[in-house]
């Protein structure tokens, strides 16, 4: 008799009636192994997740990816101004502010214009020289010509500052360091 749950066939192959048998093969139910036994028949969650893995190296080997490598968006590394594009673009939508940039009006110097310091990218992490996007009157919002690329470290310092407090800061810079 067939193995299978309510046939009532005569066995052909590894324990299944013809029609079940054909029906695993068919489904790709059976791993076939040249020793003869009872077959492997898989259940619905296993079928399903071969079934993801298949058409996940399906996709990844069209995509010229070998087996096993994960892939990497090329983008992030050879366009940074993409995820400073991206995140200004999230911001102004949560906050209601105005936004019509498009990547070429992110340039990212070689030198931040407000400290004069080297523009690093940091890996993993923000560092004072990473670049960062400014909006010069944050009430405009990120429109052409009120952005401009500038330090970590300056973007941080002109954060909550106002032009009195800067001039402030200048004097007393000034008469500290006279001697």
């Amino acid at each position: 008799m067939c193995s299978v749950e309510g046939c009532t066939r005569k066995h052909e192959a590894r324990g299944l009636c013809k029609m079940h048998y054909n029906k695993a093969v068919r489904n790709g139910d059976i791993i076939q192994y040249p020793i003869v036994g009872r077959p492997k028949i898989y259940t619905e969650e296993e079928q399903l997740e071969k079934a993801r893995q298949k058409a996940k190296e399906r996709y990844y080997k069209k995509m010229g990816y070998n087996k096993g490598e994960k892939p990497k968006k090329p983008r992030k590394d050879e366009h940074p101004s993409h995820c400073m594009y991206a995140n200004a673009r999230s911001r102004a939508y949560r906050d209601g502010i105005p936004f019509n940039i498009t990547l070429e009006d992110i340039p990212i110097p070689e030198l931040c214009p407000m400290l004069g310091i080297k523009l690093l990218r940091g890996v993993g992490a923000y560092s004072d020289s990473s670049p960062t996007l400014d909006r010069i009157i944050p009430s405009l919002g990120y429109i052409k010509g009120n952005v401009q690329v500038i330090s970590m470290r300056a973007n941080r310092i002109k954060d909550n500052s106002t032009f009195e407090e800067f001039e402030r800061m200048y004097l007393s810079w000034k008469l500290l360091h006279r001697e």
